[in-house]
């Protein structure tokens, strides 16, 4: 009872979410449950049954590099920018060129705006080398300001809840009572087209139980998106956070680290 269709990335992920409920003793007596299950794509109505062979192989490559590689066809993205997009390369520079100061020709040195852009944590150098920062500048005219402002707008959601974008930065370090301080971890969800913050919150730790009790508020706030878009750390790939989604129906999209 395959459907003839590729089924899609959200469905994949609630065949995955199946195998923690489904019955038996084993991973791999779960994974034979799940495969005698029929599950609907409520979006096309079309219906799938998936091998138990096929099940396990998502699920291991889910375990090894999280999301971005339950697929196995060739990248989309191939001979294109895989590590930065140019839309967020864009928003970057935007931001810095406002703090940097011109040279004596009247022009920003390019040099002055890749080490600030890493000073300031925008992106590792292992995701934008100096070559490749160079490249994109020019291939893509983005000191120009009118370019620069197409791109940056490129990628943004014409309603509201279209999709919400998250990410975890530091924060201030709090002094405790022994007299010792104590990082900060400023976790925020945004949303793409109205640019509103439906929620952001400070916790001590980076972790997953933290990245959820913001994610619950932001959803108990502004109500259920379309789809996420988070970047590929553990907290926002977690097994959790794909339950929540795949069992909410909720698009999901990561920023694949891979090179």
């Amino acid at each position: 009872m395959t459907s003839a269709k590729k089924p899609p990335l959200e469905l994949r992920l609630r065949v995955l979410s199946a195998i923690d409920y489904a019955p038996g003793n084993s991973i791999r007596a779960r994974i034979k449950s799940v495969s005698e299950r029929v599950f609907k794509d409520q979006q096309t109505d079309c219906v799938y049954q998936f091998t138990w062979r096929t099940i396990s192989t998502w699920l291991y490559r889910y375990k090894k590099r999280g999301i971005t590689t339950l697929d196995n066809k060739t990248r989309s993205d191939k001979n294109s920018y895989r590590k930065i997009q140019v839309n967020e390369l864009a928003e970057a520079i935007s931001d810095i060129i406002p703090t940097l100061s011109k040279n004596k020709t009247g022009v920003i040195p390019k040099i002055s705006l890749y080490r600030k852009l890493m000073q300031k944590n925008y992106f590792q150098r292992s995701q934008l080398s100096q070559t490749s920062f160079y490249r994109m500048l020019r291939e893509n005219d983005l000191l120009d300001c009118e370019t620069t402002k197409k791109l940056r707008q490129s990628f943004c959601m014409q309603f509201a809840n279209e999709l919400w974008q998250a990410d975890t930065m530091y924060g201030p370090s709090i002094k405790q009572s022994d007299g010792s301080w104590k990082k900060t971890f400023l976790i925020a969800f945004i949303d793409d087209a109205s640019r509103v913050i439906t929620h952001g919150d400070f916790f001590y730790n980076d972790n997953t139980k933290n990245m959820i009790d913001a994610f619950r508020t932001a959803l108990f706030k502004r109500g259920k998106p379309d789809r996420l878009y988070f970047d590929n750390g553990s907290n926002y790939r977690s097994k959790e956070i794909l339950q929540a989604a795949s069992l909410s129906e909720i698009g999901y999209l990561t920023l694949s680290c891979a090179g």
